[in-house]
């Protein structure tokens, strides 16, 4: 991605101007546990940008409540990290433009009490394995970028850095072809997953890991 693209951001923590000036992540959806079988064929995938932000000085949250299946926690928001943007993908040809309803998420570096998992088992359309979820490090709440709206409001994302216990999950793929609202693109894949996006509500997760370049 080499063109910079201005945004305006806002969601419950207040509102920021920046540049979107790289794309560092590629996220798919997967099957935990065996929760959700349909998830590895599902055409939402998400595309994880930095954003160079140009107005707006973020206050750390203490106190942030989170739950999941996995329980309740209460963490401490400390900066925004990174635009997640609705995105769909290939790996034979271009595709084309993702489903508007699904949401953009703003996803803010966290700590706090939430511990980790020991073992999951998940299925994405790269393979399977056992996954242990260590400490979350980010939360990711949605966002109105650019006057587009928020189609669930509640939904919150709690990404957890991860290991790879056993399986195949994806390694390195190229071409992987995208596309979203900022347009069609082209990328490689460069590392296998590394962190799990566990979502507040029961409706799925995402496998989110995989660095572009």
């Amino acid at each position: 991605m080499s063109k910079r693209i201005p945004v305006t951001l806002v969601d419950q923590f207040g509102t920021t101007t920046g540049t979107v000036v790289s794309a560092r992540r590629l996220c798919n959806p997967a099957d935990k546990n065996g929760e959700d079988p349909s998830a590895p064929t599902s055409p939402g995938h998400y595309v994880g940008y930095t954003v160079r932000r140009t107005s707006g000085v973020f206050t750390p949250v203490r106190g942030q409540q989170v739950t999941n299946q996995f329980g309740t926690f209460v963490l401490t928001v400390l900066s925004p990290v990174r635009l997640f943007v609705p995105t769909s993908k290939s790996l034979t040809s271009p595709p084309p433009p993702p489903d508007p309803g699904f949401d953009h998420f703003q996803c803010y570096k966290a700590t706090g009490g939430a511990s980790g998992v020991r073992s999951v088992a998940v299925q994405d359309e790269f393979g399977t394995g056992q996954v242990r979820l260590m400490k979350p490090v980010q939360l990711c709440v949605p966002v109105d970028k650019n006057g587009s709206g928020i189609p669930n409001p509640a939904a919150k994302l709690l990404c957890y850095r991860s290991r790879l216990l056993s399986g195949t999950l994806h390694g390195p793929k190229s071409p992987v072809f995208v596309n979203n609202q900022f347009g069609a693109d082209t990328f490689n894949v460069v590392l296998g997953a590394d962190q799990f996006c566990v979502p507040s509500s029961p409706s799925g997760a995402f496998l989110d890991g995989g660095s572009v370049d």
